[in-house]
């Protein structure tokens, strides 16, 4: 299976173990070995995973036994890093836009959705006071219903929080903030109902225009 391995400049994981040119590493029992399936997945997640300041990424060749993560990350037994291929310009923007479509996904209330399209077009970027009392008023303790019943209320309210918090610091130019947030909010969408993230990476980091299918009020 073909995946991707980051590492440090110095080509050493977050484990400090050393990879380069046709270096495998086997692990034995339940220890596995992180890589990931796509190269965009894995730099929009590196902020809570090893949060590389300067990551390197290699294609490698994974086999043997294979754990996954709701399509976050894999775990193999066996892995040899083959060559670094080229690592494309990820922004705190394009960080948190994966996680407004992540969020999207989860959360379709229309109120949330126009939010979401207006921050996606630069217009109508509401204050954090704004932000937090539309939060408090769609989570509130008395709601009977969830937009999309797989998911609970406390699920979405997590997922919806970290994506308003991520857009908000990224207004404000906190970008690294941002970036985090933007995570935490995909990895929780993720867990919480399929998503095919490779696609939505590729959606986030284009210059064409998203564009939400309307939602019933």
């Amino acid at each position: 299976m073909r995946l991707i391995k980051f590492t440090d400049k110095y080509s050493r994981d977050a484990n400090g173990i050393q990879w380069g040119v046709g270096i495998e590493h086997v692990k034995s029992g339940s220890e596995v070995i992180g890589a990931y399936k796509d190269l965009l997945v894995g730099l929009m997640l590196n902020p809570i995973h090893a949060n590389f300041h300067d990551p390197r990424a290699w294609m490698a060749n994974g086999s043997d036994k294979i754990k996954t993560d709701h399509g976050l990350m894999v775990g193999v037994t066996r892995l040899m890093t083959l060559h670094k291929i080229e690592i494309p310009r990820i922004t705190s923007n394009h960080r948190v836009r994966f996680a407004i479509l992540c969020s999207a996904k989860i959360y379709n209330d229309p109120a949330f959705i126009q939010w979401a399209q207006d921050w996606l077009d630069g217009r109508k970027r509401p204050s954090k006071e704004v932000i937090v009392e539309r939060f408090r008023r769609v989570f509130s303790e008395d709601a009977e219903e969830t937009c999309c019943a797989s998911v609970s209320s406390l699920e979405q309210a997590a997922i919806i929080s970290e994506t308003l918090i991520a857009a908000d610091l990224e207004v404000h130019h906190e970008h690294t903030s941002a970036a985090l947030y933007a995570a935490k909010a995909v990895e929780n969408a993720a867990r919480t109902k399929y998503l095919n993230l490779p696609v939505l990476a590729r959606r986030a980091v284009s210059q064409k225009r998203i564009v939400f299918k309307k939602t019933e009020p």
